[in-house]
């Protein structure tokens, strides 16, 4: 047992009642627990399917962290057979609904007389009910529209009671093959971060002003803080469709409500690319991302701006991170399928020291086949489906030992249900088209910061772009090299092209060369005619391209010198 949870456990039996809930609760699970994974276990063997489906009628009829256990798991690929995950992503997350003057009196007394005095009206009825919280629409005294999100009460009591147990019964094989005691781990990571009110406040109003401030049609709700504290949140109301209606309405071809709603603007083929090109923005141009784009969270208004709603969960890419997914984005853009699998590789945990080969090819295989499919009108959205891609690959990994770091579960739990969002509006969607014009737009965001005067990053970026250049050159030598070994072997043409590729290499060398001379004289003597036409550009620049071109010409250097040979 770990320190936080007899933590956990002194906590809940301080509370008025703990003693008799804890005693309740733990004997419910401790009871039903056993029998359950025996059950499951069995049914594994027989038939997978009919295991998952008991599986999730039981999490679903406990409720509570057994539920977030459920939703949890089912974008696990990595660690749970796509049975289960097909299965768990039908767990229902729609609570019975509190009664209204059960919401009204903890908002009263959340906020105080004085404060509560500014809601003109709350509705009786929820917008939603959810397992953490209820959403109301009301109204302030000047008539503005908000709703207020307001944290069901004992439900701390019930996910803490619902993990500490889980945490014991860890060693249990719920699900065959899988390490529950990780999974537990992660899921009370992420229902901490959903019970932080505060903290979710703070993310959705960063989330406002990041995208306002870029040029996609996308939005996030303004937070009014003064009305928001530890057990509620009040937002700026959107009044739009929601995406589940969209959804709705595309899957039972709803004509009438399709065509109103186009009138207005709203169409499900151009959300469907909002929602990538956004989660693109997101995760690529800010770094910080709503980590749960379920359909129920996403709203279209008027004019067809896509709304982004609960902040909950939130995820943030490092620089590591962030440059291994901008990388594997490139290559996916490219068709670049051998690149494509380096990054999907370099984003894995330390591979097992044995032979990969097999992996390699159906990994590669695999990629191929899917951006293949994003471009065939005819191809079914499961083909598309970047969930199946990983399902199939996190499948391969699993084989071969190959787990996916704790630190991208979220970012790929985000990227499926995102997809699942965009292939339901439009199955037709080529997915590539998207990602190649953001490619661009975001490299040659990505060039102008670097060169930027008066960027502060422009440094460090080019520092980054400089010990790049050695990797790469090693593997451009090692190819010359190969190469230069096989025209000596074959004596034909292969020989004619490695003499080309030398005259090449060591033209432009000459160039740099004459480069350097030219960028050096310009900074000890300023006022030389060619320094007057290359002032401008040489203000603050000149030292960084300097030192970049002396590192090509060392790096050149070493390519002539290989193809040169013995």
């Amino acid at each position: 047992m770990r320190r936080d949870d007899g933590l956990d456990l002194l906590l809940l039996l301080r509370r008025p009642f703990g003693l008799l809930f804890i005693l309740g609760r733990g004997a419910l699970i401790l009871t039903t627990i056993p029998p359950l994974a025996l059950a499951v276990s069995i049914l594994h063997v027989i038939n997978r399917r009919r295991a998952a489906q008991l599986l999730r009628a039981y999490l679903e009829r406990m409720g509570g962290g057994f539920v977030k256990l459920g939703q949890f798991l089912a974008t696990r690929f990595d660690l749970v057979g796509s049975e289960y995950c097909s299965e768990l992503m039908n767990l229902l997350d729609q609570a019975r609904p509190l009664p209204s003057g059960t919401i009204l009196r903890i908002v009263r007394v959340s906020l105080g007389p004085d404060l509560f005095s500014q809601f003109a009206r709350i509705e009786p009825s929820p917008l939603g009910s959810a397992s953490i919280a209820q959403v109301h629409a009301a109204t302030l005294r000047d008539g503005t529209a908000v709703v207020i999100k307001v944290r069901r009460p004992g439900i701390v009591r019930l996910l803490q009671a619902d993990l500490f147990f889980l945490r014991l019964l860890s060693a249990i094989p719920l699900v065959p093959g899988v390490d529950l005691a990780s999974i537990v781990q992660g899921l009370a990571e992420v229902t901490q971060e959903e019970l932080d009110f505060r903290r979710e406040a703070r993310s959705t109003q960063q989330m406002h002003q990041l995208l306002a401030s870029d040029e996609i049609d996308h939005r996030a709700p303004a937070v009014f803080g003064h009305l928001s504290n530890d057990n509620i949140i009040t937002l700026e109301r959107f009044e739009g469709v929601w995406v589940k209606e969209l959804i709705a309405a595309v899957a039972s071809n709803d004509t009438t409500r399709l065509t109103e709603w186009r009138a207005i603007g709203i169409s499900p083929e151009r959300t469907a690319r909002l929602v990538l090109r956004s989660f693109l923005e997101q995760t690529i141009g800010h770094r910080v991302y709503n980590a749960d784009p379920h359909p129920a969270n996403l709203i279209v208004l008027k004019g067809g701006t896509l709304g982004w709603v609960d902040f909950g969960i939130v995820g943030v890419l490092d620089e590591r991170t962030w440059r291994q997914q901008f990388s594997l984005r490139l290559a996916v853009a490219q068709n670049d399928v051998d690149r494509a699998y380096q990054g999907l590789v370099e984003m894995l945990e330390p591979l097992p020291a044995r032979d990969l080969t097999s992996f390699e090819l159906s990994t590669k295989a695999a990629i191929a086949e899917w951006i293949s499919s994003a471009k065939d009108p005819w191809a079914s959205a499961t083909e598309k489906s970047i969930g199946v891609f990983l399902m199939n690959v996190f499948k391969a990994a699993r084989r071969w030992g190959i787990t996916l770091p704790t630190a991208l579960t979220r970012l790929y739990r985000a990227m499926i249900i995102g997809d699942s969002a965009m292939l339901s509006l439009d199955p037709q969607v080529d997915w590539t088209v998207v990602l190649r014009e953001f490619a661009v737009e975001e490299s040659a965001k990505q060039l102008r910061k670097a060169f930027s005067v008066y960027s502060p990053s422009a440094l460090v970026l080019t520092a980054e772009v400089i010990s790049d250049v050695p990797a790469a050159a090693r593997q451009l030598i090692e190819r010359a090299w190969r190469l230069s070994e096989t025209g000596r072997t074959y004596q034909g043409n292969l020989s004619a092209l490695e003499r080309s590729f030398l005259l090449a290499v060591r033209s432009l060398k000459r160039l740099l060369l004459l480069a350097s001379v030219l960028v050096i004289s310009t900074l000890i003597w300023p006022q030389t005619s060619w320094s007057h036409y290359l002032k401008d550009f040489a203000a603050n620049r000149m030292i960084l391209i300097a030192a970049i071109t002396l590192v090509l010409l060392r790096l050149l250097s070493r390519l002539e010198a290989g193809l040169e040979g013995d």
